[in-house]
């Protein structure tokens, strides 16, 4: 969120999520129907952005799209109990991936794009990140995302979109508007 002191937003995190981050919240009781609208659209949200790396300590191995690309993301490899967190994939004197550990878990792919994800010198949080430039979530993010569907997921609605439609969503962003108004 990018402005987390206006009241709406302090309102919102105190009513919905207060012990949580927004990604992790649930539709609580009673919601709104501005909570409930926001809420809706947040797995949108969670199939386009991806984690920045502080110290891996937040992350879950295998249910968060933590892995770079486009589209960040999950790790498709078999589950393996013990290691749940990405901090679990760091050496612990060294501060470096443990690549003897990632060659045993995971596949080659995906072993070249972990060890592209350059790891904190110094112990920082980890962040949603949104792969826009200024690394901010746009609504052209979303309409891009519905356009493309939800790569690796089971909830695959959008996917197959004709042609016609996609040209239709496609031509807001044509149109001869200022730059603020497209974001």
């Amino acid at each position: 969120m990018n402005c987390p002191n206006l009241l709406v937003a302090r309102v919102l995190k105190e009513k919905f999520y207060s012990t949580t981050d927004f990604i992790e919240s649930g539709l609580g009781n009673q919601p709104s129907f501005l909570w409930r609208s926001i809420w809706a659209d947040k797995g949108l949200l969670r199939m386009g952005c991806g984690w920045q790396m502080g110290n891996g300590s937040s992350i879950s191995i295998w249910d968060d799209a933590w892995l770079p690309g486009e589209i960040p993301c999950k790790i498709q490899s078999e589950r393996f109990s013990g290691f749940e967190k990405v901090v679990d994939l760091i050496g612990a004197n060294s501060g470096e991936w443990n690549v003897e550990l990632l060659r045993g878990l995971f596949s080659d792919q995906e072993v070249r794009k972990i060890m592209t994800i350059p790891l904190a010198s110094r112990a920082l949080e980890d962040r949603w990140w949104f792969p826009e430039e200024g690394g901010e979530y746009t609504i052209r993010r979303g309409y891009r995302l519905l356009l493309l569907g939800f790569p690796n997921s089971d909830d695959d609605r959008y996917n197959n979109v004709g042609q016609d439609i996609r040209r239709c969503y496609r031509q807001p962003w044509a149109a001869n508007v200022p730059e603020k108004m497209k974001d």
